[in-house]
């Protein structure tokens, strides 16, 4: 199923290239983690929420905004997730919350409105919201009363965002930082990536 986001993982790293070749002709330093959490930013909007961010030209759009927030972690938050991890029964019990309401809000209108778009104009894509789509559809069409529910979806696409909207662009940013520090390894990945894409028709 991951292979059918090629396509779209593939777009993203095109718009990553050339922005760097253009900053790169421009002679302008560049800060390669924000690059990089461009990069992310766009590929999980595009693979899990069917968005197109367009961070790299529109760098404080919603998404990118609300994706900070999660990440946002003040004292207060970290003794909420402290505690909900230690006595989850109990934190559920008081409705102790880890994500404001604003940004589970918005995650959910995201999800909702995706959904309705495609299904109104027949809108298909190879993407993980696609996926929880077809499911759901699936299970519908069973008819044994059991299906995906939105709410369900939007915890699954949150879960795909949670997992690669942060992480991603920190070790990719310390992968090129061991490469830039070890130019024989540098050299070697270099060739081994020439060497796929041709095999692979420079894909």
């Amino acid at each position: 199923k991951m292979k059918t986001m090629f396509q779209t993982v593939a777009k993203c790293g095109s718009i990553l290239e050339n922005y760097i070749r253009n900053e790169v002709n421009a002679n302008e330093p560049l800060e390669i983690k924000s690059v990089l959490a461009c990069y992310s930013t766009d590929i999980i909007g595009s693979c899990a929420f069917g968005l197109e961010c367009n961070t790299f030209k529109e760098p404080d759009t919603p998404f990118r905004q609300f994706g900070d927030r999660v990440f946002n972690l003040n004292k207060f938050l970290v003794i909420k997730l402290t505690f909900a991890n230690q006595f989850p029964d109990v934190a559920r019990f008081l409705g102790i919350r880890i994500l404001s309401k604003d940004i589970e809000r918005f995650f959910t209108k995201v999800v909702e409105d995706t959904i309705k778009y495609r299904e109104r104009n027949n809108v298909v894509r190879n993407d993980f919201l696609q996926m929880c789509i077809d499911i759901k559809n699936d299970e519908e069409q069973s008819g044994d009363g059991t299906s995906l529910t939105l709410e369900e979806i939007v915890a699954q696409s949150f879960v795909f965002f949670n997992a690669g909207f942060e992480t991603s662009s920190t070790t990719m940013t310390f992968a090129l930082y061991e490469l830039a520090v070890n130019p024989d390894i540098q050299e070697r990945v270099r060739n081994e990536i020439k060497t796929v894409l041709t095999r692979h028709d420079n894909q």
